[in-house]
């Protein structure tokens, strides 16, 4: 029965996985080579044609292959880059990369909100962390709310397994927004994160008593998150309780508490997450007053961290 229930578990997993996943990434995107426009692996006469097409509005460049047409390396694709391939494949010596290989990495891998839905306040900043990244740099983050651009910030390629951007809005009227959250290289292709109906107030009902704001973990792709809890209103200083917990599926009571953290000062709770299950963080918040607040939070596994 332990291993029937342990195979349903991880064809559940899978299927949150496939059907629900929460981010994207493409990490894996294969070699170009400069002056490849048509992405068949060789540098010929067509994809001269191809640029010249583009340039007189009669052809596209599809996705990922504008660094390919870019040879001149000058960020703009032009009559220019169709002599350096001509001259190329004449025999000459042209000092730009036609021919070489380079690599297109692009990742998003969530968004996460320092105010949940239904929390988010009128005339209150919200703070977005965007997991992602894009090459060719620089990197251009945007916020989108209800189709209209909010917030961006345009970086260049940051250091190995750092990929972390913030972005800030302050809702001006209370309702429920579509967000999107886009990561982009230089040409603007990437990835896109949307949040549907998020809800923002005008105020908190009740503030005599804490108002947990936000449970969120550090990173959506690592089964080592750190788990932190934001909370407002009540009297400070508050007391935090963490409670970490396992069932195979949401519904089913009572789950396995895995870890748990007596109140603290401390808002912050390190976990470790197998590689199946569902998991639910609960989260009991204690004012000066001694008012108390729980709430849980829902965490998937969406991908293994190998480490």
């Amino acid at each position: 029965m332990k291993i029937f229930k342990k195979i349903l578990a991880l064809a559940l997993v899978v299927f949150l996985i496939v059907g629900c996943c929460v981010f994207s990434v493409n990490a894996a995107i294969p070699p170009q080579k400069y002056g490849d426009v048509d992405g068949d692996q060789f540098v010929t006469i067509t994809d001269a044609t191809a640029i010249q097409m583009y340039l007189a509005q009669n052809g596209i460049i599809y996705n990922k292959r504008y660094e390919a047409a870019d040879v001149d390396r000058d960020s703009i694709i032009s009559i220019l880059d169709v002599t350096m391939i001509q001259m190329h494949l004449a025999g000459y010596d042209v000092n730009f990369p036609v021919d070489d290989e380079f690599y297109v990495d692009q990742y998003l891998y969530g968004v996460i909100l320092d105010y949940d839905s239904g929390k988010a306040m009128v005339g209150v900043p919200v703070d977005f962390k965007v997991d992602g990244y894009s090459h060719p740099g620089p990197t251009n983050v945007k916020l989108y709310v209800d189709g209209e651009l909010v917030a961006q910030t345009s970086e260049h390629a940051l250091p190995p397994n750092q990929y972390e951007y913030h972005l800030s809005h302050t809702f001006k009227e209370a309702g429920a927004y579509h967000l999107k959250v886009s990561v982009c290289d230089k040409w603007g292709v990437g990835y896109s994160y949307d949040i549907e109906n998020y809800v923002v107030v005008n105020d908190v009902e009740d503030k005599s008593k804490p108002v947990i704001t936000s449970i969120r973990r550090d990173s959506l792709t690592s089964i080592r998150p750190q788990i932190t809890a934001t909370a407002q209103f009540g009297t400070a200083p508050y007391q935090y309780k963490f409670v970490l917990e396992q069932s195979w599926f949401i519904e089913e009571e009572p789950a396995m508490v895995i870890k748990t953290q007596e109140f603290s000062d401390k808002n912050t709770f390190d976990v470790e997450l197998d590689a199946y299950g569902v998991y639910r963080v609960k989260v009991t918040v204690r004012d000066a007053n001694g008012n108390e607040t729980t709430e849980s939070s829902i965490i998937r596994v969406n991908v293994i961290d190998p480490a």
